[in-house]
């Protein structure tokens, strides 16, 4: 089904009336930021699982393997933590552009969701220069994870 798939797209790339390459451009936001796109895929299926299949940790394969909540729980904190990995190792600040495109690449789910995107964002806009200074060196590392909640207005 998968092969399918592929060949599917192909012929439907092939007849487009558009550039299939160009428009991956506009959707992506630009070449350069396709390009890093496609070095942030590379990094991430390089990541294999800790046993000894040679998966990537990231496929959908590992995920099927789960057979409990937990062991989606701990998958998604396993992938989460590869991703943080990835971004110390490359130098790329979890506050920055190219973070959130790593993360979008790396396509999963996790519970450091809300403190990456969330948490983290509304520190670096409502936290004191001294409050910074303390929490959020600890929260780029998560060191300290936070979260964030709102109630509806009225």
């Amino acid at each position: 089904a998968a092969r399918q798939t592929e060949i599917d797209l192909a012929n439907a790339r092939a007849e487009a009336s558009f550039s299939p390459r160009r428009m991956t451009y506009v959707l992506d936001g630009g070449r350069a930021r396709t390009t890093r796109k496609q070095m942030f895929e590379s990094w991430v299926q390089a990541v294999r699982c800790d046993d000894d299949s040679q998966r990537c940790l990231f496929s959908k394969e590992v995920e099927a393997d789960c057979r409990t909540r937990d062991e989606l729980y701990a998958l998604a904190i396993r992938r989460g933590a590869a991703v943080l990995a990835l971004a110390k190792k490359h130098g790329i600040d979890v506050t920055s552009d190219d973070f959130e495109l790593l993360w979008m690449t790396a396509d999963f789910e996790s519970p450091l969701y809300l403190h990456l995107f969330l948490f983290i964002p509304t520190l670096v806009g409502q936290a004191s220069d001294a409050q910074l200074q303390e929490w959020l060196p600890l929260a780029k590392e998560c060191r300290l994870i936070g979260n964030y909640a709102q109630t509806e207005m009225g």
